[in-house]
């Protein structure tokens, strides 16, 4: 690793009590701190041993995390935040470095914030953030990619790329059949019969874990397929079923009610409609009749009275 340099002045006899200069170079291809002895022969055999020492840094090496992250975002919307972290994981210091936003759909991401642009990065614990968002056009529905290159414009001349993953978050299009239906008359501490809901998923994007609700206490979810999936992917299917079922305690009184089922991406809900009601109901009119007066053993005039 050393070498006498062409500057070097020892190179012919030297005179007693005169000098001379050796320069030597010093060059190593890893990294430490080397020890070693430059010996110095004069003709007359005498020599002179010179010990050399060196701190051999290792040069600028950038490195971003997370190297390859995913950002959601409904189209025409923009992403939560995502910090790219960017650091020197070497021992020489970078010169200036350069951030840039390429790539097949980069029109779809923004840097938002950039402070390594404007700084140089030490050796070790050294590191600056660049702050970028997805901002995913109307219509979009498929994954978009982008590139995020940080160059150190120095010596180093090193390179940190992260790959951007975009993700459209696409509500999931679910379906109930029937949309409405009518649970009939129910007296109250009896049940009527099930009505079956189908869902379906109608769209690319999986709906994720389901939930069923049913906004009347007079309304049970008697069965539920759908939460013994963990999502429903394109097509896919499960069933609800529900029945009005009104404690012995309610008096009579009409039902309004939906069933609503929600996913992590979407929600649909069907209309719930029946009533209670407390037995036969049995009017008479006119309520009363007279027959005015009447002679003993004579029949009077007919009176009619409807029975409903």
């Amino acid at each position: 690793d050393l070498k006498i340099d062409a500057a070097s002045t020892c190179i012919a006899t030297l005179a007693a009590g005169a000098t001379c200069t050796v320069v030597v170079d010093f060059t190593s291809t890893t990294a430490g701190s080397p020890t070693g002895d430059f010996v110095i022969v004069s003709q007359g055999g005498v020599s002179k041993s010179v010990q050399v020492t060196a701190n051999v840094l290792p040069p600028a090496k950038l490195a971003a995390t997370p190297a390859a992250p995913s950002l959601v975002a409904a189209p025409g919307g923009t992403s939560p935040d995502l910090d790219i972290n960017v650091g020197n994981t070497g021992g020489m210091v970078t010169g200036q470095l350069g951030v840039l936003l390429a790539g097949a759909n980069a029109a779809d991401f923004k840097i938002k914030a950039d402070l390594c642009s404007i700084v140089t990065l030490a050796g070790g614990a050294a590191h600056c953030t660049v702050t970028v968002v997805y901002t995913p056009a109307a219509g979009v529905v498929a994954n978009e990619t982008a590139t995020l290159t940080i160059t150190d414009k120095g010596a180093g001349a090193s390179v940190a790329t992260v790959v951007l993953t975009g993700i459209p978050n696409l509500p999931s299009t679910l379906t109930l059949t029937p949309p409405s239906a009518n649970l009939g008359q129910v007296a109250p501490g009896a049940s009527s019969a099930e009505t079956l809901f189908t869902v379906t998923n109608t769209s690319a994007t999986a709906s994720g874990q389901l939930t069923v609700a049913v906004n009347n206490t007079n309304i049970t979810v008697s069965s539920n397929t759908c939460a013994t999936k963990a999502t429903l992917v394109l097509g896919d299917t499960c069933t609800v079923g529900v029945k009005l079922t009104p404690p012995a305690t309610v008096g009579p009184q009409a039902i309004s009610a939906a069933l609503t089922v929600t996913g992590a991406t979407g929600k649909v809900s069907a209309s719930l409609t029946g009533s209670i009601v407390t037995g036969p109901a049995i009017s008479a009119t006119p309520a009363s009749v007279n027959f005015g007066s009447v002679f003993v053993n004579q029949a009077s005039a007919v009176k009619s009275v409807t029975i409903t």
